[in-house]
């Protein structure tokens, strides 16, 4: 448990230990520059990653997100897929605040999870927070957004999961990217299919000036994956009321 004194932020978490899941796949850059993102994979215990996502085209000029996210069945299962998380990233540089929902094989709990690539959680030796439970086809309240003054860089974020504030993390940048993410880890080759789709549902941004606005056309946006054909993760995205909804789900063949 901690506490920020500066905003009275507090939050609360499940140490890795005692959940057992201390050896979850390090992640690949959500937010890399100069690279060919459709060939890069994570490899640790021989695994490696697929991911469909939906992010802004401009890493600049944001300063964090309020969506709704469903995982779906988020489905992992032994022999299949290890690892599988439904996400939201803010960052650039190599460097980004994430909070989502995570299931792996061998298990039917879908955690809410955050993560920081380059500071552990709450002192513990692991990158990863955990924050409770889920279902399938619940939608989660999820913010990431700066909470240190304007101008102020490192920028400091606080993470929003379901009613209370539940990490602090801290970026190069105040602006950054921001995106949404489906993201699959295997070391057979072999995906598990979904039977519930994961929505990313009505997703806000926060301009330079904290403004809120709608992720609709008027933001300049793009989807990846980076994998060819046959596709482990489908994708599509369409216009709700007033911004994007994003659905993704593993591909059955």
């Amino acid at each position: 448990m901690g506490w920020y004194p500066g905003t009275g932020a507090t939050w609360i978490g499940l140490s890795s230990e005692d959940l057992g899941l201390k050896h979850l796949p390090p992640r690949s850059d959500p937010f890399s520059e100069g690279l060919e993102r459709e060939y890069q994979l994570v490899e640790t215990r021989g695994l490696t990653q697929k991911y469909q996502l939906m992010r802004t085209t401009n890493d600049v000029i944001y300063r964090g997100i309020d969506t709704d996210i469903q995982s779906g069945s988020c489905a992992a299962e032994e022999g299949e897929t290890t690892d599988h998380v439904v996400t939201t990233h803010v960052g650039r540089g190599g460097y980004w605040a994430e909070a989502g929902i995570y299931k792996g094989a061998g298990g039917s709990t879908l955690w809410l999870f955050t993560y920081d690539n380059d500071e552990n959680y709450l002192g513990s030796d692991s990158k990863w927070g955990w924050h409770g439970t889920t279902s399938a086809t619940t939608y989660n309240d999820i913010t990431i957004q700066v909470i240190s003054p304007r101008y102020e860089e490192p920028a400091t974020y606080g993470i929003w999961i379901n009613g209370e504030w539940v990490r602090l993390q801290h970026l190069p940048y105040e602006g950054n990217g921001v995106d949404q993410a489906n993201e699959i880890w295997t070391n057979t080759g072999i995906y598990t299919p979904d039977t519930i789709p994961a929505y990313h549902r009505e997703p806000r941004l926060y301009d330079i000036n904290s403004n809120m606005l709608w992720w609709n056309t008027y933001v300049g946006t793009e989807w990846e994956r980076n994998f060819w054909p046959p596709y482990p993760v489908k994708e599509s995205h369409w216009m709700g009321t007033n911004t994007w909804i994003y659905k993704t789900w593993v591909e059955a063949e």
